[in-house]
């Protein structure tokens, strides 16, 4: 055995051996439930109103949403779309993108329409 390992003898192995230690750690992402919500409280604007500003100065205030930094909801991407549907590129974009297209726009509208009753209900 003192030739196959070049004269290191078993118990110096148990020396060199070492084991790497688990340790269970919480994502701070997603505060150990697994997923991270894509939701913020710009509701996709980018822009939060600021509270302690608006109350020193008398006027609204805003500032970029500290969570998603301002870029607003992330836009899906066509491949993540039609691999998640289970379709062909082609049957994508011939029979559902221009569908997708519409209801994400009428979605917009719809909600700049319950941003405006709600600012009027507000007042």
């Amino acid at each position: 055995w003192v030739k196959d390992t070049k004269g290191i003898s078993p118990s110096d192995w148990e020396v060199w051996k070492s084991v790497r230690e688990q340790v269970r750690v919480v994502c701070k992402a997603c505060d150990g439930k697994g997923h991270v919500k894509n939701e913020c409280r710009c509701r996709g604007r980018g822009e939060i109103l600021d509270k302690k500003k608006s109350e020193l100065q008398g006027v609204p205030v805003y500032k970029k949403c500290p969570r998603c930094k301002g870029r607003g909801y992330p836009r899906l991407k066509d491949t993540e779309i039609f691999k998640a549907l289970g379709v062909t590129e082609m049957v994508w974009r011939y029979n559902y993108k221009l569908f997708f297209d519409r209801l994400v726009e009428h979605c917009h509208i719809e909600e700049s329409y319950a941003e405006k009753v709600l600012g009027n209900v507000t007042r």
